[in-house]
């Protein structure tokens, strides 16, 4: 009788373990922006956009650093509060370009519209931004 009962404790304490260990990577692994290989550039730096018209700005990923996905395609995506984001290509190699269109919505006349973009590859990411005056 006591030996199954050992058998369970033993086999409990290995759970517990490797859940503790488990939570331990979790919460001590490197943040997304910490230590990426690469960096999101914006061109042009200043940009005047007219409410519904398409405003383009050119991203261009540079490779630097050592990763572990070097030279893999970095997924572009990003977000502007009071203006639509389109991305073409929405995923490009280091060194190539892509297009961000942004259209400003109704109502921002004369505001300045912030827009982020963000470089992501693999667990690591990059982010920028640049002001559109509406």
């Amino acid at each position: 009788m006591a030996k199954p009962i050992r058998v369970i404790m033993v086999a409990v304490l290995a759970i517990v373990m490797i859940a503790q260990l488990a939570l331990f990577l979790h919460l001590h692994g490197k943040r997304a922006d910490e230590s990426a290989p690469f960096s999101v550039e914006l061109s042009p730096g200043e940009v005047v956009g007219k409410v519904g018209e398409e405003s383009v700005i050119q991203v261009t990923v540079i490779e630097g650093g050592n990763g572990t996905y070097r030279g893999e395609a970095v997924n572009l995506s990003g977000y502007v509060p009071g203006a639509s984001i389109t991305f073409e290509p929405e995923s490009v190699l280091p060194g190539e370009v892509a297009e961000v269109m942004i259209v400003p919505e109704e109502g921002r006349e004369g505001r300045n519209l912030t827009v982020t973009v963000i470089g992501k590859r693999g667990r690591k990411e990059k982010s920028t931004a640049i002001v559109i005056v509406a």
